[in-house]
């Protein structure tokens, strides 16, 4: 059987833009990314790139197919859906043309999604995996998804709510939403060894 044609270049650099979905104003960050990445890489990067914790389940989605970190004996099938092993997967193969979407899952619990648009073929580059912009800060790690978040903001900027002082505290009295550090982000990036 004939191996399929490769669809990048060796060293090719894709820029995409992945924003949180169901919060308003957008939480987003711009990536530079290798084309041959495959989805395991990916997912890690976004863990990274977001400051998620990366102590949850997770999938990628892209129509009725399902790419996942595959574990012996369990079948992630579900719903007429084809679930596929992430690490065979390359985001180029997902992404091909300007413009492309792919879903991330984070926290099935909470369930958070983020899109992943493809914005550009940069080609081969002196770049490497970096953050180029984002806005604002992840939300905290388990507090209860999209709705439950615009619920946390309520609460953090009222003083006179009864769970202000609560939910200050367990946040951490640094959380700022509207952050977003880019050299952190950069910084904590530049750390990542891929194969």
């Amino acid at each position: 059987m004939a191996k399929a044609a490769k669809v990048h270049s060796e060293g090719e650099l894709l820029r995409i833009k992945v924003v949180i979905r169901g919060i308003k104003p957008a939480i987003w960050r711009r990536l530079v990314v290798p084309a041959a990445l495959n989805l395991a890489g990916v997912h890690v990067l976004l863990q990274v790139a977001f400051g998620w914790g990366n102590c949850h389940l997770h999938a990628f989605k892209r129509g009725v197919r399902r790419f996942l970190p595959m574990q012996p004996g369990f079948d992630f099938g579900r719903d007429g859906e084809s679930a596929v092993d992430e690490s065979t997967i390359a985001i180029i193969d997902l992404l091909c043309g300007k413009g492309g979407r792919l879903i991330y899952q984070y926290d099935m619990g909470d369930f958070w999604e983020h899109e992943i648009v493809l914005e550009d073929r940069m080609g081969v580059g002196a770049l490497s995996i970096c953050c180029l912009d984002g806005a604002r800060s992840s939300p905290p790690e388990d507090c209860g998804g999209a709705i439950m978040y615009k619920e946390l903001l309520s609460a953090l900027r009222d003083p006179n709510h009864p769970d202000h002082d609560d939910l200050r505290e367990g946040v951490g009295y640094n959380f700022d939403p509207e952050a977003f550090d880019r050299d952190a982000v950069n910084s904590a990036l530049g750390r990542l060894k891929f194969a």
